[in-house]
């Protein structure tokens, strides 16, 4: 799928000139210098417990919605069948994101929302950075949406250097707002 492009994976920082476009999956905030202030997101707190009783062994993650704390938990025995008798038990619970947690999860408020448009389009006037992901369209979206959204962005990324800013605005924007 990706014959013949240039990727280069785990790095921080880079120089958008050296590329034709940029496919940024980073806060969108934080590629732009937080230049309107930041935006909110969560992330997560993840605490490990081992040979816990389970209660099915036909599903690998409980949503907890009365729990205090917790937001879920995932059994890797479950999830990623396999044939052991201890389970590995991980618990979630949000907290906010700063320096020390990553963002993980955008709280889209109305203000976060009107923030983010203002970096949309901002992004969008730049030569070769195209934002994607839950990140950079400050966009929760589940496992499923997230591989839709990826297919529909697809058109924008091949097309993004013969777009003009309002053209790439308009479908981001559409593409967000569809899910």
């Amino acid at each position: 799928m990706i014959d013949g492009i240039s990727v280069e994976l785990g790095r921080t920082a880079y120089a958008p000139a050296d590329w034709d476009v940029v496919v940024n999956s980073a806060p969108i905030d934080q590629v732009l210098d937080y230049r309107y202030g930041r935006l909110q997101y969560r992330s997560m707190l993840f605490e490990y417990e081992y040979d816990q009783e389970w209660e099915r062994a036909d599903y690998g993650t409980i949503n907890l919605p009365q729990d205090p704390r917790w937001i879920r938990k995932c059994n890797f025995k479950v999830l990623h069948k396999q044939n052991t008798g201890h389970n590995i038990i991980q618990y979630q619970e949000p907290i906010a994101a700063d320096e020390q947690n990553v963002p993980m999860y955008p709280i889209n408020t109305l203000e976060n929302n009107r923030v983010f448009d203002q970096y949309l389009k901002d992004i969008c006037g730049t030569k070769n950075i195209c934002p994607i992901g839950r990140l950079g369209l400050f966009k929760y979206l589940d496992m499923d949406k997230a591989v839709e959204v990826a297919f529909d962005m697809v058109d924008v990324v091949e097309n993004y250097l013969t777009f003009n800013a309002d053209q790439r605005y308009s479908r981001i924007s559409h593409i967000r707002q569809s899910y």
